[in-house]
């Protein structure tokens, strides 16, 4: 009687028993398909993102997915179709499984949505700054910082001394035109300006000055209505976050301006074929049409800082300053009115800081280097010589100072003191114009291409138990997100 209870009890208990391990069996089933779809998902995101523009890559070592696939308008579609194909490859059982047989974790694919398309425009540029910064980081790691610290320091004293002459310029020629007209009105005499056909000079196109070979300068011109700093551009989510702008990664994003494009010197020597322009930090730093505005703009820029420097050298010289008192005294002639004296002095020592800094970029354009700060030794122009400059220029070539900074060097300082959204979309600007000049390029757009996506996909699988015995079984649904990113 006992055994028949015991017999009873047990035939009650086998189906909970049953129904508890089916439960198990199923719930580890699906952990084991949730963990194919994310083996599957990143399968699916290496492939994509293995499909990286190359031109970018080889070029520029940048990682970004062209979102047209070569054409000319960007389609969510194509990237999708990819996805799915890359997806449903993964998902596959293997080929040649005998029709009909039980074949486990059979999986599709029901839905598929991508959005936060991270853009290389995006946040003005930031999202193609991280990508440079990373790229220069990894490559050189932490040994420039220090040199780059006194990079940052000496642009802003640079940039301090620039305003500085501009202004003392201003203020000493304002001074000696009052006291020239004063001098017209009490002794009835005038006071010749020495300094007159200088200042022409400065007002004029100073190419000619500073380029040793105005041939063999670029005549090339763009259009840039359609560029990416100036154009309407597709809005993607921003960028990662992971590299914060700062001084120290400015310096390494200018370090990868400075190898990835060209600049006026080296193309002076030797002019490349097909290229959007000539004279590329050029353009990042003036971002007008032409080589040559660009150019002109940026020898504008070293002039008025050389000014500043060669300017704050001279008021320390006792001698230089005595020697342009001296030529002041005697254009000023006999005169009851030493201001005057003094104020024609100020503006001889101004225009001969200018006539310095002439020989001083000049020398840049021939790859010399030119001393930051300048002594008695590194100065090249006697006073003798800075009102006849023009016909004996080129008396002065190839004279270089040891330690000094090269053209290079003093666009580093340049791109330190200009804004950093500008430099990233003209630095685009370059890009898009060198591979739209390319075959495989011709229809890219930086907006178009992007580092990072987030993929959302719904999938069903069929249940543990459907195959066996005929039996059809449910079907899980199941959901998986995940962000696809180059990782640098």
């Amino acid at each position: 009687m006992k055994r028949a209870q015991i017999t009873v009890f047990m035939s009650l208990l086998l189906p909970l028993f049953l129904g508890v391990l089916g439960a198990v069996l199923d719930s580890a089933y699906q952990q084991v398909i949730r963990s194919r779809i994310q083996r599957s998902l990143t399968l699916c995101e290496y492939s994509l993102l293995s499909e990286y523009q190359a031109d970018l890559w080889e070029r520029y070592g940048l990682f970004f997915l062209d979102s047209a696939y070569g054409d000319r308008q960007e389609s969510e579609q194509k990237v999708q179709t990819r996805l799915l194909t890359y997806l449903k490859g993964n998902l596959s059982w293997r080929d040649g499984e005998a029709r009909g047989a039980f074949t486990p974790f059979q999986t599709a694919v029901c839905e598929l949505e991508t959005r936060d398309f991270s853009r290389a425009t995006d946040g003005k540029g930031q999202v193609f700054y991280e990508q440079a910064v990373a790229f220069e980081q990894d490559l050189w790691g932490a040994s420039l910082l220090p040199e780059w610290l006194d990079c940052t320091e000496n642009a802003r004293n640079l940039e301090e001394q620039e305003n500085s002459f501009q202004d003392a310029d201003q203020r000493e020629r304002d001074n000696l035109e009052v006291l020239r007209q004063r001098r017209r009105e009490e002794e009835e005499e005038d006071t010749e300006d020495p300094t007159a056909e200088m200042i022409q000079e400065r007002e004029s196109s100073l190419l000619a000055m500073v380029v040793a070979e105005t041939d063999h300068m670029s005549s090339r011109a763009v259009s840039l209505d359609k560029v990416p700093s100036v154009r309407p551009l597709l809005e993607g989510c921003g960028p990662a976050g992971h590299i914060s702008p700062g001084v120290i990664n400015d310096q390494w994003f200018h370090t990868y301006l400075l190898e990835r494009c060209a600049n006026a010197r080296e193309a002076l020597q030797q002019e490349r074929e097909g290229e959007w322009l000539a004279y590329e930090l050029e353009y990042i730093l003036v971002g007008k049409d032409s080589d040559r505005e660009n150019l002109e703009g940026v020898v504008k820029r070293l002039l008025l800082l050389r000014e500043g420097v060669n300017y704050a050298y001279l008021l320390t010289d006792s001698k230089k300053q005595a020697e342009a008192f001296a030529l002041a005294a005697v254009v000023a002639g006999l005169t009851l009115m030493p201001e005057l004296v003094d104020a024609l002095k100020q503006v001889i020592l101004l225009t001969w800081a200018y006539g310095e800094s002439i020989l001083d970029v000049r020398g840049l354009l021939q790859g010399n280097q030119i001393a930051l700060v300048k002594t008695g030794e590194s100065w090249k122009l006697p006073l003798t010589k800075l009102f006849t400059l023009r016909s004996h220029v080129s008396e002065y070539d190839n004279r270089t100072d040891a330690g000094g900074l090269k053209y290079e060097g003093y666009l580093r300082l340049l791109l330190t003191v200009t804004g950093r959204d500008k430099k990233c979309m003209r630095a685009l600007d370059i890009m898009e114009g060198n591979l739209r000049a390319t075959e495989q390029g011709r229809y890219l757009y930086m907006d178009q291409c992007i580092d990072g996506l987030t993929v959302r996909a719904e999938f069903s699988a069929t249940s543990l138990f459907s195959g066996f015995a005929g039996r059809s079984g449910g079907v899980h649904q199941m959901t998986a997100e995940r962000r696809f990113l180059y990782e640098w």
